[in-house]
């Protein structure tokens, strides 16, 4: 993943492959996602405006491929106010082995959604 742009409560399913420098699959099996969606580098996890994990908005959809979806859901704009913003993301896994792998991060913009109207 690079920079996302969104618009305001709109649902997004971003993909997920965990691969190796030689873009071979990671077997994921075990592991644990987390996605957060914060102001800035400096923001706790435990304050992020999204904050995702397996089961609630990440399904891990073929574990020895490294595959795996993140779903955001109109829900999840509920503490983000309906104008334009720029936030940081990251996407971290908790391999099996209990290591800690910092997958993806990035600036996500945030675009309104015209007011009346729900976003597909």
């Amino acid at each position: 993943m690079s920079d996302l742009s969104l618009q305001y409560g709109s649902r997004r399913i971003l993909d997920v492959a965990v691969t190796d420098d030689a873009g071979d699959a990671i077997d994921v099996t075990g592991s644990a996602f987390h996605f957060t969606v914060k102001a800035d580098w400096l923001t706790d996890d435990a304050d992020a405006v999204i904050s995702l994990s397996v089961g609630d908005g990440i399904e891990v959809t073929g574990a020895a491929g490294g595959l795996a979806e993140i779903t955001i859901n109109e829900a999840d704009w509920s503490s983000i106010a309906n104008e334009p913003a720029q936030f940081i993301y990251g996407l971290s896994e908790r391999d099996s082995s209990d290591r800690v792998w910092r997958l993806a991060t990035g600036t996500l913009l945030v675009t309104p959604a015209a007011l009346g109207t729900v976003p597909s």
